[in-house]
């Protein structure tokens, strides 16, 4: 059985240039995506956590080697998704609940 999962979330239209892992409309839906991954670890015996993989979107003009994903809790002018907060906030005050009751939304 697999354990281990990396999952990133991304909004498919922005000035990052760079091809979507894992492309999305908007940043409600990247935000919606976020809850369903993590409610889906916490229902999950075998997961003990889960982690966001990068605080800030990448530059626009990209690494050297000229990846440039929208993958960040802020965006490249050092702002947050409010969308993501938001999210972030409700599975946060949901969270242990959840995970020691069983699902309850």
């Amino acid at each position: 059985m697999k354990i281990w999962m990396s999952v990133i979330f991304m909004v498919a239209v922005t000035a990052a240039t760079a091809e979507t892992l894992w492309p999305g409309p908007d940043t409600v839906m990247r935000a919606q995506r976020y809850r369903n991954f993590v409610y889906g670890c916490l229902d999950h015996p075998r997961f003990v956590g889960t982690h966001w993989f990068q605080w800030q979107d990448q530059a626009l003009t990209g690494r050297p080697d000229g990846e440039n994903y929208q993958i960040g809790f802020l965006n490249v002018a050092d702002m947050p998704y409010p969308e993501l907060v938001e999210a972030s906030r409700d599975v946060a005050a949901k969270m242990y609940r959840r995970r020691y009751n069983g699902k309850q939304d």
